[in-house]
């Protein structure tokens, strides 16, 4: 779970960055002054895919049974 989050934030955060300088050079080439406001509309699609990884990860990790990792790793 923890290397979830970590890999899922930092994905996250990547994509924020590369939003944020799009966002500001959209807005400098169209004139829009409400930078703020387009680059968090922008974010709702990584924010969500950041959620629903760690979610999935949550939720698989809690419905696993110990016997099916015996067997898996038994069988490798």
């Amino acid at each position: 779970m923890l290397e979830t989050v970590a890999w899922a934030a930092l994905g996250g955060a990547l994509s924020a960055g590369i939003l944020l300088v799009y966002c500001a050079r959209y807005c400098a080439r169209w004139g829009l002054s409400d930078t703020a406001a387009l680059w968090l509309a922008a974010i709702r699609s990584p924010g969500s895919a950041v959620f629903g990884a760690v979610s999935a990860a949550l939720i698989a990790g809690a419905t696993i049974r110990e016997s099916q990792l015996f067997r898996y790793f038994k069988d490798r």
